[in-house]
């Protein structure tokens, strides 16, 4: 499981954190747009399983799950453009995709050791080993970029929305949205660690969404969905870290 969560964090980095609106853009325009999206998973995968490059077995998963994500999220955008279901369960079908990949490299390699890191990357060794560390900045990019996407995908769905396709919220609603979610689920897994003095900060997040759905800044769905996100995700950074 150890190389396994270094894989899934090193997936969210490059599908959610590292995927801007630019690069989504030259992946669906252009014929093979997703080279470049796919290229930046790859690297991410290397990157992030470092110690484990002294092995061939573990080169030649990373080199397939590079080949095997830009493949898929090819004929991800074909379909979409095809059949028509760019929705919520598309989605998730598409990301258990990405994570069975990392689970299967995981696998693989379970009996390879990785190397230690040199002399003048030993403080990086000490966040890479760090169990807690990795699991937070998983929790966290799920929290924050991830529910971002996700969010859109829920209220099209619970809208009954048929059309093909997601909007997104501008710039301004975009990061509050993702500020404020990071609060709400700090707030909880800090409160759970350091005193409950920390839930003043999600309460002063719920009061302020309050104060911009009455003024007509947030939509109530938005509001909601966000919310209950971040509460359960702060909850399970409370559990699993």
């Amino acid at each position: 499981m150890f190389l396994f969560w270094r894989l899934l964090l090193a997936h969210l980095t490059a599908d959610f954190l590292l995927q801007t609106n630019g690069i989504f853009k030259i992946k669906v325009k252009y014929s093979w747009g997703v080279l470049l999206h796919g290229s930046i998973a790859g690297l991410c995968g290397f990157l992030f399983a470092l110690p484990y490059l002294h092995n061939r077995i573990v080169i030649a998963f990373l080199v397939i799950s590079w080949v095997v994500h830009i493949f898929q999220d090819k004929a991800k955008i074909i379909i979409n453009l095809h059949v028509e279901r760019n929705n919520l369960w598309t989605f998730l079908f598409d990301q258990l995709l990405h994570v069975s990949v990392a689970a299967v490299i995981a696998v693989g390699c379970f009996k390879v050791n990785p190397d230690p890191f040199p002399a003048c990357l030993s403080r990086l060794e000490k966040i890479y080993n760090d169990p807690k560390l990795v699991m937070v900045a998983i929790w966290l990019i799920v929290l924050t970029y991830g529910m971002f996407v996700l969010q859109e995908y829920i209220k099209k769905t619970i809208k009954g929305d048929k059309k093909e396709g997601v909007t997104f919220p501008g710039l301004l609603m975009k990061y509050y949205g993702i500020g404020s979610r990071a609060v709400i689920g700090l707030g909880i897994f800090l409160a759970g660690a350091y005193g409950q003095a920390w839930y003043i900060l999600p309460l002063l997040m719920f009061l302020a969404g309050f104060i911009l759905v009455k003024n007509g800044k947030m939509g109530v769905l938005d509001y909601r969905i966000s919310g209950i996100a971040a509460v359960l995700i702060g909850v399970l950074m409370r559990l699993t870290v």
